[in-house]
């Protein structure tokens, strides 16, 4: 639905910067018969999401992707009714959700916080990549129904680094899924 426009060539964190979206309400109306993502974020740096819905999606894979950006900040969202892969998905620039250069690079210093997520049988924020991501913070948020019975609300692969998980309200099934160690308290 809505994509920053990076050349091809978009390498680490060059592609479009400085950008605020405040108060967008992203309505999928459970129409799409393909799957799709309604905001995507690639080879980005210094964006902030605030005080947006994202509603009613369903066989998407994200709400929100966060591939290969650094510096990016998602505060007080409210995301219900959908059906997606996860509702924030971070990811690395290895070919998946990827509109610039395929080279790599991790997603950095990517904050969530003040949001509200009402699953449904789906994981809210979370990666599946191998993509080494690093200062992660997942904060002042509450996750309610049921999460990813495999993965919980909250899932990261191994490879990501320096997560902090804090002051969460997790209610139903669901939690944190993090292989190795992370900060969470």
């Amino acid at each position: 639905m809505l994509y920053t426009a990076n050349e091809d060539n978009a390498t680490e964190y060059a592609g479009a910067s400085d950008i605020e979206i405040i108060g967008a309400t992203f309505d999928e109306n459970k129409s799409l018969s393909t799957n799709c993502t309604a905001l995507n974020l690639s080879h980005a740096r210094n964006i902030k999401i605030k005080n947006c819905k994202f509603i009613n999606s369903s066989g998407t894979w994200h709400s929100i992707e966060v591939n290969s950006s650094k510096d990016v900040y998602i505060s007080e969202c409210i995301f219900e009714n959908n059906q997606n892969e996860e509702d924030i998905q971070i990811d690395s620039a290895n070919g998946t959700g990827n509109l610039g250069s395929n080279d790599g690079t991790p997603c950095d210093n990517i904050h969530i916080y003040n949001c509200t997520f009402d699953t449904q049988g789906h994981v809210a924020i979370g990666g599946h990549d191998s993509g080494q991501h690093k200062n992660i913070r997942v904060y002042d948020n509450i996750f309610r129904s049921s999460g990813d019975p495999d993965r919980g609300h909250c899932a990261f692969t191994e490879n990501t680094k320096y997560i902090d998980v804090y002051n969460n309200t997790f209610m139903g099934a669901g939690g944190i899924n993090i292989p190795g160690t992370y900060k969470s308290s």
